[in-house]
C-alpha cells in the first residue's frame, strides 16, 4: 500500500511539474484510426488536448470516449507521455452504458504531420453486466 501511495504521489508531482514546463506540440488537430476499426480525433487545449474516439469492437458494441490528456514531453520534442481522464459510453444489445475512463500512453510525433501512439484505457462502466473494460490501442493520426 505504501508503494502504491508513493507511486501516486510521484506521478502527481510529475504531472504538475510538467504542466508548468511543458510546451507540447498542440498547434493543430489530429484525425486517424484507433486499432484499425475505430476513429480517433484530438484537438489542442492549451499545452494539453481533448482526445476522443469512436469504435465498433469485435463484439459489435459501439463506443464513444472523450478524454482530457496531459501531454508530457520526454526524451526529445517528438516523444510524449499522455495520461488522461474522461467519460465513456457504450451501446450494445443490453442497452446504453456510461462510465469513466483513464488513459496512459506514449506517442511519437514525426517531423511530418503523423503521430503514432500506444495506450491503455481502462474503463469503469456504471453497470453490473460488464463493469470493467481493460481497453488498449495502437493509433495513427494525421496532424492538420
Amino acid at each position: 500500500m505504501k508503494k502504491l501511495l508513493a507511486i501516486i504521489a510521484l506521478s502527481g508531482a510529475l504531472f504538475f511539474t510538467a504542466q508548468n514546463t511543458a510546451q507540447a506540440q498542440t498547434e493543430g488537430y489530429e484525425l486517424g484510426v484507433r486499432n484499425f476499426y475505430g476513429v480517433s480525433f484530438a484537438m489542442p487545449l492549451g499545452n494539453n488536448r481533448l482526445h476522443a474516439s469512436a469504435a465498433v469492437n469485435f463484439n459489435q458494441n459501439f463506443g464513444i470516449d472523450a478524454l482530457y490528456n496531459w501531454q508530457i514531453p520526454i526524451i526529445d520534442d517528438n516523444w510524449f507521455l499522455f495520461p488522461g481522464v474522461g467519460v465513456a459510453t457504450e451501446f450494445n444489445a443490453n442497452g446504453v452504458f456510461a462510465g469513466v475512463a483513464a488513459e496512459f500512453g506514449i506517442e511519437y510525433q514525426f517531423d511530418f504531420p503523423l503521430s503514432l501512439s500506444v495506450d491503455v484505457r481502462p474503463t469503469f462502466y456504471f453497470t453490473d453486466i460488464a463493469p470493467f473494460n481493460p481497453n488498449g490501442a495502437i493509433e495513427a493520426r494525421w496532424r492538420f
